[in-house]
């Protein structure tokens, strides 16, 4: 009785804009407070490097551990960075003797798995990059996940991998994925 009492009230007294306003607002509501539990999507990550350009080269590679401890699985399926028009994801495959490297669409991380990306193995191909990187500098990288969203993270340059226990600098989600 209530309810047919609310749709006539939304149905006769009320515009199309209000009635739909009504409706919406608390979906929203709902959906703003129903955020993404950790444990779904826990990516880290770690041992983010980048090798120093060589001469006026507008290219390097990038690499960089994740480490999904979260329940569900993930995908990491772009990379950008402020210093470069693109960022590709490749691995190394050999045909024959020969090493040659192959554009993935994405990179799947099972829960409680990791993906490595080393040399000679998946990386990070940065293209384009509007000034060359010398060893101690940072490659600001973004690297966007299926689930967990958008990581903001800082990757070392240099001319060999960080330590094993090296955590990169890593801050929260980057503004304009929310839960």
């Amino acid at each position: 009785m209530l309810l047919d009492r609310l749709k006539g009230c939304l149905r006769w007294r009320m515009p199309g804009v209000m009635r739909f306003g009504l409706l919406i607002v608390p979906i929203l509501a709902w959906l703003e407070m129903t955020p993404l539990r950790a444990e779904d999507a826990a990516i880290t990550v770690s041992r983010a490097w980048a090798r120093p350009t060589i001469g006026a080269s507008a290219t390097t590679a990038g690499y960089v551990t994740l480490r999904n401890s979260g329940s569900k699985p993930d995908r990491l399926v772009a990379a950008q960075s402020e210093l470069a028009s693109a960022i590709e994801i490749h691995m190394h495959v050999m045909d024959g003797d020969i090493a040659r490297m192959r554009r993935v669409d994405d990179v799947a991380i099972a829960p409680g798995q990791s993906a490595e990306f080393n040399p000679g193995g998946l990386h990070l191909m940065v293209l384009g990059l509007k000034r060359p990187l010398k060893a101690g500098e940072t490659l600001p990288l973004k690297l966007t996940f299926q689930t967990a969203g958008v990581l903001a993270v800082n990757a070392v340059v240099s001319m060999t991998a960080p330590p094993d226990d090296a955590a990169a600098s890593v801050q929260a989600p980057a503004a304009g994925h929310q839960h």
